[in-house]
């Protein structure tokens, strides 16, 4: 697990996680970044890909934010 900060917003990375390849079969996708609380899991996509999509990273972090806002149950 990678630890990142961007825009003040620090979160985890976890490449290949088992909950997003999940995701991608019940998305029928290739690749898939979710977040759990302060966590983006990973599946198709590796970091490095990942953090230099910036329109995909900004999506995450909006979703962090949420997290922190509204807990995981509210969110």
């Amino acid at each position: 697990m990678e630890r990142v900060s961007i825009n003040n917003i620090a979160f985890n990375i976890k490449e290949k996680s088992f909950l997003a390849k999940i995701a991608t079969w019940k998305l029928g996708s290739t690749n898939v970044a979710m977040v759990l609380g302060s966590t983006v899991h990973l599946y198709g996509v590796d970091a490095a890909e990942f953090l230099a999509n910036k329109k995909w990273v900004k999506h995450e972090l909006c979703h962090i934010n949420q997290f922190k806002q509204y807990g995981f149950l509210g969110f």
